[in-house]
């Protein structure tokens, strides 16, 4: 099981490499609107296939799923991937690692559950250990232009990860109260989130020409776009699903905080990244900081 668990979060971590390396061929919100689309027939079509789909319950909870649509797919990828393009891909699996602490300040304000004294400490070293590796690098450079392009694109990320997290919660919800599979609600979501994405695209397209240049090269867009639906959308999710059912939910999220570590090891062999001291000191003390939050 434990095996399973690492294999998780290694296929995870390829994806964003394979994100980063997407992106140079076509723009990020085009490649959202085809991959969920594709994404979201397929697992729709499986469960059709085993005649597991309830019309009844999408047709009365069509709008929850439409608000599910727009925070789980719309905004969480698309405002990812237009991060990516300015990020490094282990830099934005580092983010990622923050998601507990949002949840818990979230869940603070939603659902008014209160945190320790001890989540408290966790929370400000998680976010101190984050700010290590977005800011330090940047004012040592000491330029300002550059400065200012990140803290941009690293907001533009932190609101992705908080649409996925309300996005989860809205899931999770939906779930525990309704008794619907976890791939159906996925499968509705990312075919609603992708013709959106591609609706926007398109809208965006015609009407302001695009500045963004792409080394179009159809054949190894169309082998990293396969590949991210077979890891992502398809192997991910179904491994998650089935991992949560036979294991902690706890020591399943504690074992996420190898994907940045993975992703930079990925980065640094396929694109050659570099890896700064900043990135290794950050994810050392945003580590101390979960193993504090949740030690609690």
């Amino acid at each position: 099981m434990i095996l399973l668990i690492f294999l998780l979060y290694i296929l995870f971590a390829t994806t964003f490499t394979i994100s980063k390396t997407i992106i140079e061929y076509a723009h990020p919100i085009f490649i959202i609107g085809i991959r969920m689309t594709i994404s979201g027939f397929i697992l729709i079509s499986f469960k059709i296939l085993q005649h597991k789909i309830n019309l009844k319950f999408i047709k009365n909870y069509i709008l929850y799923i439409i608000i599910i649509a727009l925070f789980h797919i719309y905004l969480s990828y698309n405002l990812e991937f237009i991060a990516l393009q300015y990020l490094t891909s282990s830099n934005v699996a580092l983010m990622y690692s923050i998601s507990p602490f949002i949840t818990a300040i979230l869940s603070y304000f939603i659902f008014n559950e209160k945190l320790s004294y001890m989540q408290y400490i966790g929370l400000f070293i998680g976010f101190l250990g984050l700010s290590i590796n977005v800011y330090i690098p940047n004012i040592t450079n000491n330029n300002t232009n550059l400065h200012i392009t990140l803290s941009k694109y690293n907001i533009i990320l932190f609101l992705s990860i908080i649409s996925s997290i309300i996005g989860w919660m809205l899931i999770k919800n939906i779930i525990q109260h309704k008794q619907s599979s976890p791939i159906i609600i996925n499968g509705v979501a990312m075919l609603i989130g992708g013709i959106l994405s591609l609706i926007t695209y398109f809208y965006y397209n015609l009407s302001k020409p695009l500045t963004y240049n792409y080394n179009i090269n159809i054949n190894t867009f169309i082998i990293h776009l396969i590949l991210l639906i077979i890891i992502a959308n398809i192997i991910c999710l179904n491994l998650y699903s089935f991992l949560l059912k036979k294991t902690s939910a706890t020591f399943l999220s504690l074992a996420g905080y190898t994907c940045p570590l993975f992703t930079a090891i990925f980065s640094y062999i396929w694109l050659n990244e570099y890896i700064s001291q900043y990135f290794i000191l950050s994810f050392i003390i945003i580590i101390i900081g979960v193993y504090i939050f949740n030690k609690n």
